[in-house]
């Protein structure tokens, strides 16, 4: 549920902005832990007498990474009465008591309008890294003409490969496979214990071929040999493929 009035148009004040900013935090920040948090006593005041404040120390900067912080910042606010000045548009930015002078206002318009850009600018950054880590490589996986052995029994020979890496990986089931919810791991021994990673995914057949698509990431294991495991959901056996991660 939305915590404030919402505002359907900007206006001198920047409101859209600033609330803009505040549903950011509420949203990508969570602070359960109250990690970093401001006192309740520095809450207040950053509330009800801002001038007060240093409000260039970098520890009020927390503020804008914490939706804890802004919870309260707006239950502070909520619990004033202002009449003298209109209510500022966001709870992120301090309520100035009926003393204050207007120059206040634009002084936290402009502090703001810089925080919003420094937490912009890394936030871009942060997604853009996230999605060149999130590009995962096509992989082919034939496993028709296989004999991969069930349960502990010595796996057939020959062996796969793949990189490690975040995979996409079409796997060619034997022929005549059951189609329905798939496990594929990767383990380092023919015992499902040991698994390393594994994803799930819907085979399909078409005539004799049943095939599957899913996501491994490989990522994280040292290079070697490892076993390639595909467990139809519901039997507890597991087909084991040798396989080697370079």
């Amino acid at each position: 549920m939305n915590e404030r009035q919402p505002f359907s148009n900007n206006d001198e004040n920047d409101t859209l902005l600033f609330d803009t900013l505040q549903d950011y935090v509420l949203e990508h920040y969570p602070n359960p832990q109250r990690i970093g948090c401001l006192d309740r006593q520095t809450l207040e005041e950053f509330v009800s007498c801002p001038e007060n404040l240093d409000l260039a120390d970098p520890k009020y900067l927390h503020i804008f990474k914490c939706a804890e912080c802004t919870r309260d910042l707006m239950a502070l606010r909520q619990g004033r009465q202002i009449t003298d000045v209109p209510q500022l548009p966001s709870a992120l930015l301090p309520a100035i008591h009926s003393g204050s002078r207007r120059w206040m206002v634009w002084a936290g318009a402009v502090a703001f309008g810089c925080v919003l850009l420094v937490i912009g600018l890394g936030w871009r950054s942060q997604l853009r890294r996230a999605r060149k880590e999130e590009q995962a490589v096509s992989e082919v996986l034939d496993l028709s003409q296989s004999g991969g052995q069930r349960g502990t029994s010595v796996p057939a020979s020959g062996e796969y490969c793949l990189p490690r890496k975040l995979i996409d990986l079409h796997v060619v089931l034997p022929y005549y496979s059951p189609p329905g919810a798939y496990r594929v791991s990767v383990a380092t021994d023919r015992k499902l214990a040991s698994v390393k990673t594994e994803g799930r995914a819907v085979a399909t057949s078409q005539g004799a071929e049943t095939s599957l698509s899913v996501r491994l990431d490989l990522r994280p294991l040292p290079p070697g040999r490892y076993y390639l495991a595909t467990t139809y959901v519901g039997d507890s056996a597991a087909y084991f493929y040798s396989l080697k991660l370079k």
